[in-house]
């Protein structure tokens, strides 16, 4: 680890060279993981139609609850279930540590269930027919109305075909008086199934075995204790059965070291856990190193925050990270072994982006200030020219209709801020081609543009909507004016006779007057 720790200071402030170990210390911290796990069960109950067959214990309604818990109890409290879980605790450090809140030991061999009538059909499995006008299965005919005889446009009076005398079987309940009963299925009573799941619920303690740190314990099992079944040295488990469970315990002896070490005349202590010597507690003592070289950014010029970056590792990684590819600060942090703080990271890219981006911003507002007035002066002039309307008139001729004015302007806006969509990504690639030319690299990040491109946009869009309310609406509208034409226009040029009608020549026959027959 001590390698580790010179790789990850060279070059940041120090060499390796600078780092001295001036004192190692080695103990050994004693834990207790106890893992209690008590055997018991869950029931699920189901509501089927009819009698259901299978394994299956029948009892009545008043004793189905007592009779399930009894059997569930008997059957969770078997030998073979408690061996099970002691089988799978022991197996290994790795299985016991890790085993879980809760293991699945298999359903119960035997359900317990309760027939119940329905109480719709009363057990019969039919239901009267619902109809209101159904009567001992018969409804009024529809074809005669109830008369039983049909009238032939008053010539004569024949016998109902449909019905017999004026009554018709019922639709509902096919003449039968009664319908199949939906909530039991027409088998006249619901079974009530409950079956049951045998599990064991396991619990943990941790404590310190007699005479070690109780707040080391907590400190090293805080995020979990499954890791030291291999950080550690594990004693054989031991098995103490009780009451409807059991009890496993293992002693763990985790190996801790205490190192002491100098950087530039100034003292830091680290420790490290386990046989892999894996990191407990590391002091960020690169923030000491490279703090100085981080408020140096902040006060540079952007050119000058870039080159100074690259004479300290960890800047550099940062400065990479803001121009070229993105990654968490945690991970960036990591790869130094966490002897920086993901804070003072933050703080550095933040500032280095915030340079980054004031090196592309004059460039942005150029690109963003020009397209804008641009794209605004052409989709006003292809609107006032008509060359908009012509465009919509090739693909929808329909669109010469009075209304094709304000259709024209709503496309028309459409292109502009489709135009200016593309505005922002050709705005950001020009940012970057100033990034590069500045600093001489070649950055692959897009910079941050800011708010330029929403107050251009919002500034193009307006000014052409007011423009385009100004020709549209003053554009003259050929219904109106057809409409609105003076009277003595409209007396000079009376309008045309529409021309007769094809039927009009058809003489009127007035009809013969039937007698009405009954």
């Amino acid at each position: 680890m001590t390698k580790r720790l010179k790789a990850a200071l060279d070059g940041n402030g120090a060499t390796a060279d600078d780092f001295e170990t001036l004192a190692l210390r080695q103990h050994m911290q004693g834990i207790y993981v106890v893992a209690k796990a008590g055997v018991t069960w869950t029931a699920e109950s189901k509501v089927y139609n009819g009698v259901v067959r299978g394994d299956i214990h029948y009892v009545n309604e008043a004793a189905l609850k007592k009779t399930y818990r009894s059997g569930f109890d008997a059957f969770a409290a078997r030998p073979e279930h408690i061996r099970t879980v002691e089988q799978l605790l022991t197996a290994s450090p790795q299985k016991g540590f890790a085993a879980g809140d809760r293991i699945d030991l298999g359903a119960a061999p035997a359900a317990y269930a309760c027939n119940t009538t329905c109480d719709d059909c009363r057990g019969n499995g039919q239901v009267p027919c619902n109809n209101l006008q159904c009567l001992y299965g018969k409804v009024r005919c529809w074809y005669c109305d109830g008369r039983g005889n049909a009238d032939l446009s008053g010539r004569q009076v024949i016998r109902c075909s449909a019905c017999s005398y004026g009554q018709m079987n019922c639709r509902t309940c096919n003449g039968l008086m009664r319908l199949q009963c939906g909530p039991c299925g027409s088998t006249g009573s619901h079974t009530v199934v409950w079956t049951g799941r045998i599990h064991a619920d396991v619990s943990y303690e941790i404590r310190p075995a007699q005479g070690h740190r109780e707040d080391w314990t907590t400190a090293l099992t805080k995020d979990g204790h499954a890791w030291l079944a291999d950080a550690g040295f594990v004693s054989k488990p031991s098995v103490v059965h009780r009451d409807g469970g059991a009890s496993v315990g293992w002693e763990v002896n985790v190996p801790v070291m205490i190192q002491k070490f100098r950087i530039k005349e100034k003292e830091y202590e680290a420790r490290y856990v386990g046989r892999n010597d894996r990191m407990w507690r590391l002091p960020h003592f690169l923030d000491d190193l490279i703090g100085r070289a981080s408020y140096i950014l902040e006060n540079a010029k952007g050119a000058d925050a870039f080159s100074l970056s690259r004479n300290v590792r960890v800047l550099d990684a940062i400065r990479s990270v803001v121009l070229d590819r993105d990654r968490p600060d945690q991970i960036l942090a990591a790869s130094f072994e966490n002897a920086v703080s993901v804070s003072l990271i933050e703080k550095v890219r933040r500032t280095l982006e915030s340079k980054r981006d004031a090196i592309a911003r004059s460039t942005i507002r150029s690109v963003w200030t020009y397209a804008a007035v641009a794209l605004t002066a052409g989709a006003l002039v292809a609107l006032a020219s008509g060359q908009i309307r012509l465009l919509l008139a090739s693909f929808h001729p329909n669109q010469q209709q009075p209304d094709a004015a304000a259709g024209a302007a709503l496309v028309g806006g459409l292109f502009l801020a489709a135009s200016l969509g593309i505005t922002w990504l050709l705005a950001g690639l020009a940012g970057r081609s100033a990034v590069r030319t500045v600093l001489q690299t070649d950055a692959e990040r897009l910079p941050s543009q800011g708010r330029t491109p929403i107050f251009a946009a919002a500034g193009s869009l307006a000014v052409y909507a007011a423009c385009a309310y100004l020709l549209v609406g003053g554009s003259p509208n050929p219904a109106a004016a057809s409409v609105s034409r003076p009277a003595s226009v409209a007396a000079a040029r009376p309008a045309p006779a529409p021309p007769p009608l094809p039927f009009d020549s058809i003489p009127h026959v007035k009809p013969p007057t039937v007698p009405w027959i009954r």
